[in-house]
């Protein structure tokens, strides 16, 4: 019986935190630095040194399909996701949000943007906290308390620490990927109530894996259906905007009179744009 090639058997250069340093120090790799780089499709992995900055000085390292290894001296990796979180609207946040709770998992692990997610065996605000882009990834494979993530072009393999729990990074991940495949579920339904269809992901990665989908979860969010999950997201979101005003203001003394005011400014407005 033909028994399936490891990843760590493949002619892959192994990447991972312990080796960088020396992969740099002996220009085994080549980067370049740019503190303007941004997380984007083609980002493939980033590092986060923090801690211990790279030839004592880079903070962050990042491999990019397009424009290769990427160094940077001021941002984190978590800044990075950050900076990436604030392109999307408030409420698409809040949708992912919302799916998180259904499927009864936390958001911090996972980027989702249907096309593409960028995933970390680690919330964000762990230190340090590095991250892969599924949708560059082939395969992977548990190797004690490390994942390994063979790039679609098996030019590199990339090791990320896991939790030390049995049996745990793997869950992670799965419950990551259902994710992402339920934002793209919920999106193609929003698409097709507008008349429109999303364009197919054609190139296969562990994205679009189905041995790491969880069908029955996914099932739920179908019943549920769109219009409920959105529903309940818009609640979410308009409760939010409404307890951010009352902090807003809670430390004014308002009085009667300044209610008034408001009141008379607010209805001044609405006439004036009419």
């Amino acid at each position: 019986m033909r028994t399936k090639k490891k990843i760590c058997d493949m002619n892959a250069c192994l990447i991972d935190r312990q080796n960088l340093p020396d992969l740099l120090a002996k220009q085994e790799i080549k980067a370049q630095a740019d503190e303007d780089y941004l997380i984007s499709p083609s980002t493939v992995a980033v590092y986060d040194f923090q801690m211990c900055p790279l030839l004592g000085r880079y903070r962050t390292i990042a491999y990019d399909a397009e424009s290769g290894w990427i160094l940077l001296e001021k941002k984190t990796c978590r800044r990075l996701v950050h900076q990436l979180r604030k392109q999307e609207p408030a409420h698409e946040l809040t949708i992912k949000k919302q799916l998180c709770q259904q499927l009864g998992m936390s958001d911090q692990y996972v980027q989702s943007f249907g096309s593409h997610a960028y995933f970390s065996f680690f919330i964000i605000r762990h230190k340090p906290l590095d991250l892969v882009a599924l949708h560059q990834m082939k395969l992977f494979e548990c190797a004690g308390n490390r994942g390994l993530f063979l790039t679609l072009d098996r030019r590199y393999c990339f090791g990320l620490d896991m939790p030390k729990q049995s049996g745990r990074g793997q869950q992670i991940l799965q419950d990551c990927i259902t994710h992402n495949a339920a934002f793209l579920q919920l999106a193609a339904a929003r698409a097709a109530s507008w008349g429109c269809r999303l364009k197919p992901v054609k190139r296969k990665s562990l994205l679009n894996d189905p041995a790491y989908v969880r069908e029955s979860r996914l099932e739920e969010i179908k019943a549920l259906g769109a219009q409920q999950i959105l529903a309940a997201a818009e609640d979410h979101y308009l409760n939010y905007c409404s307890e951010e005003f009352l902090k807003e203001f809670s430390a004014w003394n308002w009085n009667k009179q300044d209610m008034r005011q408001l009141l008379n400014y607010c209805s001044k407005s609405f006439n004036e744009i009419k």
